[in-house]
């Protein structure tokens, strides 16, 4: 298993010059994680703070979903460095995760369920930032930096 990633390990992100396009992939990428972490926090600490102010608005299914939302943007810089030296692992695992995110994130957002309608407003902007998320990693330069070598 290790071999077949290694074979598509790409050259890190530092070795290449500052006007290189993965490097403005790179910076879209951060921003983008970024987001998505501004917008984890903001939720958790909203849900907080109805959690006191109005306890019959949050129930475990929506701390359920803050605490999965912190641990992946988390996980989610972690991918990002290890993208950035090349390594074939972490680009495919920040795209894996960031397209079944955006299919998590949409059926909270249309499917009925225990998540009450402001937090579906928030996943809208979860899934926006998830979605450029895998447009960015998709672009064919960005695919064409970790094509398997032969």
């Amino acid at each position: 298993m290790a071999g077949r990633y290694k074979r598509r390990d790409a050259q890190p992100l530092a070795s290449f010059p500052a006007d290189h396009f993965l490097h403005k992939t790179d910076r879209i990428i951060n921003r983008l994680l970024v987001a998505f972490l501004t917008f984890t926090v903001v939720f958790a600490v909203a849900t907080a703070i109805l959690a006191r102010t109005s306890p019959h608005q949050v129930n475990e299914t929506v701390w359920g979903r803050v605490i999965a939302e912190l641990i992946i943007a988390g996980v989610f810089f972690f991918y990002a460095y290890l993208w950035r030296k090349g390594k074939f692992w972490g680009y495919a695992r920040l795209l894996t995760t960031s397209g079944w995110g955006a299919l998590v994130v949409t059926s909270i957002i249309v499917l009925p369920g225990k998540y009450p309608l402001w937090v579906r407003f928030e996943q809208i902007a979860q899934a926006i930032i998830l979605a450029l998320m895998v447009w960015t990693l998709t672009r064919p330069e960005v695919r064409k930096h970790f094509a398997k070598k032969s």
